[in-house]
Order: C-alpha cells, then sequence, then structure tokens
C-alpha cells in the first residue's frame, strides 16, 4: 500500500481498526457491566448493613487494589466493619488477599482488574 499510494487501502485498513476497536470496547463494557451487577447482587445477600457491604464495594470499583486502611478511609467506615465486609467477599470469591501476611494485607478485586488487562475481547 505505502508503495503503491493507496490511498483507498489505507482507509480502508484504519476503518477496520476503528471497527474492531470499538467492538472491542463494547465487549469489554458489557462484561464489566455485568460482573459490576454479580458483584451488587452478591454484595447485598452479605449479613449486615447493605449499605456497608455496597460502600466497600463501590471502593473497589474506584480501586482495584485495596488495603482494609485505605477502605475504612475511602468509606468511613470502623475497621471491624471493613473487615467483616472483607470476609465476606473473600468466602464468595470476590476478593483476594494477595500478600499472604496476616497484617497490611493487601486485597484485589480479581475478576474485574482482569476485564481490564485482558488484550482481545472479541470471543
Amino acid at each position: 500500500m505505502r508503495e503503491k499510494n493507496d490511498l483507498t487501502g489505507w482507509i480502508v485498513l484504519f476503518l477496520r481498526a476503528v471497527h474492531y476497536t470499538a467492538m472491542s470496547a463494547k465487549n469489554r463494557f458489557k462484561k464489566v457491566v455485568s460482573l459490576v451487577n454479580e458483584y451488587e447482587e452478591n454484595a447485598l445477600s452479605f449479613p449486615g448493613r447493605a449499605d456497608n457491604n455496597r460502600n466497600i464495594l463501590k471502593s473497589f470499583f474506584n480501586d482495584p487494589v485495596l488495603t482494609i486502611k485505605q477502605m475504612e478511609m475511602q468509606t468511613g467506615l470502623s475497621q471491624p466493619t471493613v473487615e467483616r465486609v472483607v470476609k465476606n467477599m473473600i468466602d464468595s470469591e470476590m476478593l483476594h488477599e494477595v500478600t499472604g501476611y496476616s497484617r497490611n494485607r493487601v486485597f484485589r478485586l480479581t475478576k474485574y482488574l482482569e476485564l481490564f488487562s485482558t488484550s482481545d475481547m472479541l470471543d
């Protein structure tokens, strides 16, 4: 294309790339919305106040890797409340602890984070 000054070929190539990118973004968005809805339903089924569960879950949508202290600061909830909700989220496999430590633990909303790090979403 470059050697023959094939402008039409370049435009077609560009439009295919735009189409692929748009379809990929659309598919990724659908998967994110579906997972968010699933997580919100799960969080509402946890014992305790639904607002507390929802607030902690929302903090992970802003930053999918957090510590207990960060969750406390973002939500204004007490450490025991945050730890109770986090335990429920781990038990339901929404969260994973990534350090292996008993103190200064870091939690990751793994499936959510993976949706943004996969390269091909057209499957």
